[in-house]
């Protein structure tokens, strides 16, 4: 599986990215991408007859490690029995799809807002946590560009800081846990953009970092689009890309049900 994806940066031992369930030499007759590897998600994969799962994150909640972390818990357990009895294979890849360079999940969003071409990928990133550069885009309102993510990700509400007026050209685009202030904020201090849109990120870091910011005369703006529906257009778009390497093979996308409802 790993030979899918382009040659990755950093120590590739050092990975969460394996096979969970299942034996290296099975014959694949479907493939499932997905988010998240829930018993709905998984359910749907099953009867459609898609035998090896690529999911990217893990099925016991937790990112390094896996069953053992609960070795009595009675969901886990279930989950675990469900799998081996369908004899489904579920392999994670997670840091694979970060490590490219450029991020794969990334490349997918910004694909989708149609974006991609302003992705200047020579620009040094300012957190050293992350390889992810900034972009520069025709100047947009942060509403309208919140109407944008909204419509073409497919998300029915974000949460937004900041003056919804304000002009934005320069945006970081960090999905996934990557809005805290440790990889947040050098955006917009060093980078100077205008506008990061998150996955997601303790709220009292960069969403407090903005509201400050707007504060002292220094507007920026923050959008949260959650978890979930920050990393899930790369699996649909890893779907796209492994059905044009295994034509022969059905490949499909199972997008999860939305995990919050807001009330």
């Amino acid at each position: 599986m790993l030979t899918l994806m382009e040659p990755v940066q950093g120590n590739v031992d050092a990975t969460v990215d394996r096979l969970y369930f299942g034996t290296d030499d099975a014959t694949v007759v479907g493939v499932a991408t997905m988010f998240m590897p829930t018993r709905a998600a998984l359910e749907q994969a099953y009867m459609r007859g898609l035998n090896l799962i690529v999911a990217h994150e893990s099925p016991f909640y937790q990112h390094r490690g896996d069953i053992v972390g609960f070795p009595t818990d009675p969901v886990c357990r279930d989950k675990r029995s469900w799998l081996e009895h369908t004899g489904l294979h579920l392999y994670r890849l997670h840091d694979h799809m970060h490590r490219r360079n450029p991020d794969y999940i990334v490349e997918g969003i910004l694909r989708e807002l149609g974006w991609e071409q302003h992705w200047c990928l020579d620009e040094t990133p300012p957190a050293p946590t992350l390889h992810i550069p900034p972009l520069t885009i025709p100047t947009m309102r942060m509403r309208d560009v919140i109407e944008l993510v909204k419509r073409a990700l497919s998300i029915p509400a974000v949460r937004a800081v900041g003056d919804l007026n304000l002009p934005c050209s320069r945006i970081a685009v960090l999905p996934g846990y990557c809005g805290g202030g440790a990889n947040a904020i050098p955006y917009l201090r060093e980078a100077n953009v205008d506008l990061v849109i998150a996955g997601e990120g303790p709220e009292w870091e960069t969403p407090e970092y903005v509201r400050d910011a707007a504060a002292q005369g220094q507007p920026k703006g923050l959008i949260v689009l959650g978890h979930q529906q920050s990393e899930a257009i790369g699996m649909k778009y890893l779907a796209s890309s492994l059905q044009l390497l295994f034509p022969e093979i059905p490949v499909e996308f199972i997008q999860n049900d939305p995990l919050f409802e807001v009330v």
